[in-house]
């Protein structure tokens, strides 16, 4: 900041994940803002860690499964384009925090992300509006990205030269560094997580839900697989089961007509497209039928409530239902406020 003679009010910001985190993340955090003397805010998810938002996930795409809501089952997991994780637990609270704490001001948000650490942050721009900073009382914002095209050898240099030491993390092995068990990390990060005693809970916890779900925590990987000997000899059994499921609900997933999944509609929840054929809803009701006899049980005992639409006159009638429910697309108003720059926010990078 003092390379562009910011003068406005700054601040470091860290998103807290919960029981997810590394342990020393937060001390971590508290020692580099009073190592570069700068006020810290610590936010946190307002109803529950991200753990919790895991279990929550699944719980609501049960329930949404058994009512007919969406057409396959769906994980509890982040995905790659669906970054929940990053949206509600570190960029949504952040968001909420300074636009309360600074109403009617301009808001840069600087993140320590680099290009070569994905293809997809190579392409981001390294100065844009961000429009969630907008509010009726005149607060608005931008993300700015100034060590973008920064080389890793050169941020080690920069700690080394400073003085402020690497996360621990760094030292067990990591190459990145997020939360202990991030479900985009490489597999040597996953692996050095789980060899910390301190992060064996939510490991535990996390292999729970993909036993109970069949959804691995990975597109293609099982976080229980890293390290199964943390595992009881019945859980480890419990995944070998887990996973024959998952490749069973796959086969049964395969045989439904694509053009009876659910559209995005303009909002979060996806609707039916258009009215389905009675042997169309027949496939699916035969689907439906073996995914709860495999599912059923885990599905009412989360969510109390049971499979249902399970013949295709059922289901027929759930899409007629559905498509009579079914809102009008919004309307978009963007709106565009002038750039007063005023304050500056930096993400902390733990």
């Amino acid at each position: 900041m003092q390379a562009i003679q910011f003068q406005g009010e700054r601040i470091i910001v860290h998103a807290d994940l919960g029981r997810i985190e590394h342990v020393e993340s937060i001390d971590h955090v508290r020692k580099l803002a009073a190592f570069v003397k700068w006020p810290l805010l610590i936010t946190k998810r307002e109803k529950g860690d991200l753990l919790d938002r895991y279990e929550q996930r699944w719980h609501d795409n049960c329930r949404r499964y058994a009512l007919l809501e969406c057409v396959n089952l769906i994980s509890p997991w982040p995905q790659p384009l669906a970054r929940f994780c990053t949206g509600e637990l570190k960029s949504g609270p952040i968001t909420k925090a300074l636009t309360t704490k600074y109403p009617g001001r301009t808001i840069i948000s600087c993140a320590g992300i680099r290009a070569e650490e994905s293809s997809a942050r190579a392409k981001k721009p390294i100065f844009q509006p961000n429009p969630k900073f907008t509010r009726s009382c005149g607060t608005h914002g931008f993300d700015w990205h100034p060590i973008h095209s920064t080389t890793i050898e050169q941020v080690f240099r920069l700690h080394r030269k400073t003085g402020f030491p690497l996360h621990p993390q760094y030292l067990r092995g990591n190459s990145r560094l997020s939360c202990a068990f991030c479900f985009l990390a490489s597999k040597n990060d996953l692996t050095a997580g789980a060899e910390v005693p301190t992060n064996h809970n939510s490991f535990r916890t996390i292999v729970d839900l993909e036993i109970r779900s069949s959804f691995s925590y990975q597109q293609n990987a099982w976080l229980a697989d890293i390290k199964p000997e943390l595992l009881t000899t019945e859980t480890r059994q419990q995944l070998i089961s887990a996973k024959q499921n998952g490749a069973r609900r796959r086969i049964e997933e395969k045989i439904i007509p694509p053009e009876l999944l659910f559209k995005n509609h303009g909002g979060r929840r996806g609707w039916p497209a258009s009215q389905p054929t009675i042997e169309d809803c027949r496939l699916l009701a035969n689907a439906r039928r073996e995914i709860a006899n495999l599912f059923g049980d885990e599905i009412e005992q989360t969510t109390g409530t049971a499979v249902q639409y399970l013949t295709a006159a059922d289901v027929y009638d759930r899409y007629a239902d559905l498509l009579t429910e079914r809102p009008p697309l919004p309307a978009t108003n963007p709106v565009s406020r002038p750039f007063t720059p005023w304050l500056f926010s930096q993400a902390a990078s733990v």
